[in-house]
């Protein structure tokens, strides 16, 4: 990781933070919200972004949060019914004989849920931003190299490999090189048909993909990051280890296809569909998954992570070792669901209140990670015999 971007992020979070140093809840907000973007910046580090992009990404993620720091920050002053004098001091408007007492304070002081919301919604709104930026930058790339005539022979020059590519039925080409590895990258493949294609490590990084059909794919290791790929179709596609970091992957059909050890990280996935699919490994960190619906899925060892999962159905699934801290799951569902350590750490008690918990079985495990919140969860029978696990 950079440590050039590491000192601009905390330069720039001096910035938003500086006025309210002497507040200790927005001092530890603020403590949350950089391990959050340091964790984002070694995602898009890892996968191979370059420094300006996930500079650029991770400050646009966090949106703008000025609004809930001002509050927080009201909330730790002083309040104005509190007397100001030397302690017993007893206000003009206190009937004699009573002995003053400070007013209690509201019961949603501090909670950390309205925050905790709040930045997940700046977060969601601060990836499509960094999406609308990128799909700029994309356009205007597209104009310059359309200027000088290279743009159109370059894509010619893809469809012809992937025509020759889909001709060749997956065979090596006459002069034996092997068709692995091959690079796509910013290149307009609306509508292109890739079923059925061997296609492992291929690189289809920032371009259009919208309605392409990967259906029956060989996309091993493959990497999509900063691509538009809307209404795309990876029905049994194998997906493994693959990168989809920062897509936009709605209506996207993922149904049966293998996603193990693949990253979903900061991507909008609002209205995929997951069906039978396999997302052992996945990682699916500050992704957008609304009212997503998990069926027959198969989801072991997942990473959820400060993820929007408002109104998501995981409905009779057995979730293993999957992790949901920091998530939004506001009105999620886990009816008739095992849950074995399933981590819901630092996830607001409201949210913990609205999921539906009916006929769930969970471990000891993650009963205790439910109760970490200060509510007990309704609904959840404990599997007898997971103390030690």
């Amino acid at each position: 990781m950079d440590n050039n971007v590491q000192a601009r992020i905390d330069d720039y979070l001096d910035q938003v933070f500086g006025a309210y140093e002497d507040s200790p809840t927005v001092t530890e907000l603020r403590m949350e919200v950089r391990h959050d973007l340091m964790e984002r910046l070694a995602d898009l580090t890892e996968h191979g972004v370059g420094d300006e992009i996930a500079y650029a990404q991770v400050i646009s993620s966090l949106g703008d949060i000025q609004e809930t720091i001002a509050q927080l920050a009201a909330e730790d002053q002083v309040p104005p019914s509190e007397p100001d004098g030397p302690a017993g001091f007893i206000p003009t408007d206190q009937p004699p004989g009573e002995t003053w007492q400070p007013d209690e304070p509201p019961a949603d002081r501090r909670d950390p849920d309205d925050w905790m919301n709040a930045i997940a919604d700046a977060v969601a709104d601060g990836i499509d931003t960094a999406r609308t930026q990128i799909a700029q930058a994309l356009d205007q790339a597209q104009d310059t190299l359309n200027q000088y005539g290279t743009w159109d022979n370059a894509v010619r020059r893809a469809q012809a490999r992937a025509r020759e590519r889909r001709h060749s039925g997956g065979r090596r080409r006459d002069r034996g090189e092997a068709w692995a590895g091959m690079s796509f990258a910013a290149t307009d493949f609306r509508g292109a048909d890739f079923r059925g294609q061997d296609l492992p490590a291929t690189s289809f990084l920032s371009s259009v993909l919208r309605s392409t059909d990967f259906s029956g794919a060989k996309l091993m290791g493959s990497k999509f990051t900063a691509s538009d790929m809307r209404d795309a179709n990876f029905t049994q596609a194998d997906l493994t280890g693959a990168a989809l970091m920062s897509c936009s992957l709605r209506n996207v059909a993922f149904d049966r296809a293998n996603l193990t050890g693949a990253s979903l990280t900061s991507s909008d996935l609002r209205h995929a569909q997951f069906v039978g699919t396999n997302l052992t490994n996945v990682q699916a960190r500050y992704c957008d998954l609304r009212g997503q619906h998990f069926a027959d899925c198969r989801i072991d060892g997942a990473d959820f992570t400060a993820s929007d999962l408002r109104g998501a159905s995981f409905d009779a699934l057995r979730l293993t070792n999957v992790t949901l801290d920091r998530s939004n799951v506001t009105n999620a569902s886990f009816r008739g669901a095992t849950l074995h350590r399933v981590s819901f750490h630092h996830v607001g008690r409201r949210a913990i209140q609205s999921i539906v918990f009916e006929g769930t079985v969970v471990d000891q495990v993650t009963y205790l990670s439910l109760r970490s919140s200060g509510v007990e969860p309704l609904g959840v029978t404990i599997e007898p015999g997971t103390g030690d696990q």
